[in-house]
């Protein structure tokens, strides 16, 4: 009887569905730098969601839920957001569930990465080791896909005399007038896979990989791993700088000079005041004049952008349109806006000052939650990560309750490493 169940455990293997959930969650979280389309993307957090439904991964999430101060906020807020809908803007019943059955996939979402932190202690470093990984081959695909398209000639160059690496060395005066002079620089930006495929978007992504990689290897005492941080975070930079992202560039002083002030152990109130002061400088630096001109790209029509919007939020300034609202603004000079391009805009248009107070609400907790151990490793990792989130979002991003995107990499992950942190103090206190 004995050798029979063990036979049958061989060939059947129990289902681990906690085991199964943390791999999945890893896979989507890599899946947005690898993923070929947004399709296989999506198929992947369909498998997360079905997994979640087993009674003994359900009955974590739902304890996490209840016990994890972050959760609830951003449960809360996905929740209002969601319900808000049904009664402020007039909505057909396709759209309602649409957005019903995305506020519930990010909650199984938030819910599974909390809970697989929760039983598996090794969960964080898989998670961020996968990560920068995957970005780092994303970063060197789009890389040879560029030089092989420069060398194809399907990018406009004079007739191959000169590369854009050599030309490198040259004065940032002497660069700017060579990209202005031989380049349409939205052909000739790094583009990646899938959801990542926009060039603003990949460079953003690839900041956030960027980010964790430079707070991990300044803390790291082991040369070898040092190094492959180091090998790792160079290849992400390079993809970065080849996007072109200003918002990303902006993004990595903020967390790099987050994560410096962390190693050297800094007060909270200075952590403080850099979240309040160097987050408005960074988002300054972008829309203002440029910081980076030897990239002969301007900003867009950011400003126009947010005017329209500003308009808009005016009209109904407490409850907002709803999150199933549709509309295009334009503005008087006829600039066209699909999404606000700020997420604070962005949320505050969908669901009003109620929505901005919960999502501001949040992050503040996130972030005095993360201060407690600002001088470890993950926590200077946790407030990094929240310090080039607060920064991109500033000039990018519009709705966040969606299937998953470059937002649930850049918004919503930093969100769950301080639910790290509290995952970690609240195992502490019940030590104690």
């Amino acid at each position: 009887m004995i050798v029979t169940q063990k036979l049958q455990s061989l060939i059947f293997p129990p289902f681990d569905s906690l085991k199964y959930s943390a791999i999945i969650s890893i896979a989507s979280i890599a899946g947005l730098y690898l993923c070929l389309d947004s399709h296989s993307n999506n198929l992947i957090t369909y498998f997360l969601a079905i997994i979640c439904l087993f009674p003994r991964t359900l009955n974590l999430i739902i304890s996490n839920y209840r016990s994890s101060e972050l959760l609830k906020l951003s449960a809360l807020l996905i929740l209002y957001l969601f319900i808000s809908t049904m009664f402020i803007s007039p909505a057909g019943i396709r759209k309602v569930f649409s957005a019903g059955a995305n506020s519930l996939l990010l909650l199984i979402f938030l819910g599974a990465i909390i809970s697989s932190d929760h039983n598996y202690p090794q969960f964080r470093k898989w998670l961020i080791i996968s990560l920068i990984i995957s970005a780092s081959i994303a970063a060197l695909y789009g890389i040879f896909e560029y030089i092989k398209g420069r060398q194809a000639g399907l990018f406009p160059s004079t007739a191959g005399s000169f590369n854009f690496l050599n030309k490198c060395l040259g004065t940032p005066d002497e660069l700017k007038e060579w990209g202005q002079a031989n380049c349409d620089l939205a052909q000739w930006r790094v583009h990646l896979f899938g959801r990542l495929k926009n060039p603003v978007i990949g460079g953003v992504s690839l900041g956030f990989a960027a980010a964790l990689a430079f707070s991990h290897m300044i803390y790291e005492l082991r040369w070898r791993h040092f190094i492959l941080w180091l090998a790792g975070l160079t290849c992400i930079l390079l993809g970065v700088y080849f996007t072109t992202s200003r918002g990303a560039a902006a993004g990595l002083i903020s967390a790099g000079t987050m994560a410096i002030i962390c190693r050297l152990n800094a007060p909270p109130f200075l952590i403080y005041l850099l979240f309040t002061g160097l987050c408005g400088a960074c988002g300054w630096l972008v829309i203002g004049p440029s910081w980076i001109e030897y990239i002969p790209r301007g900003i867009g029509d950011r400003n126009a952008i947010w005017d329209s919007y500003l308009h808009a939020i005016f009209q109904r300034p407490f409850f907002g349109a709803g999150i199933t609202d549709s509309t295009i603004l334009q503005n008087q000079t006829g600039t066209i806006a699909q999404h606000a391009h700020n997420i604070y805009l962005s949320t505050t248009y969908y669901g009003g000052l109620v929505a901005l107070a919960l999502l501001s609400y949040l992050q503040i907790r996130a972030i005095k939650i993360a201060t407690k151990l600002s001088s470890s490793t993950f926590g200077a990792c946790a407030l990094s990560a929240m310090m080039y989130s607060c920064t991109v979002l500033l000039v990018d991003g519009g709705l966040f309750i969606t299937k998953i995107t470059w937002l649930w990499l850049v918004f919503w992950l930093p969100i769950l490493f301080c639910g790290f942190i509290e995952n970690k103090l609240s195992r502490e206190q019940t030590v104690i």
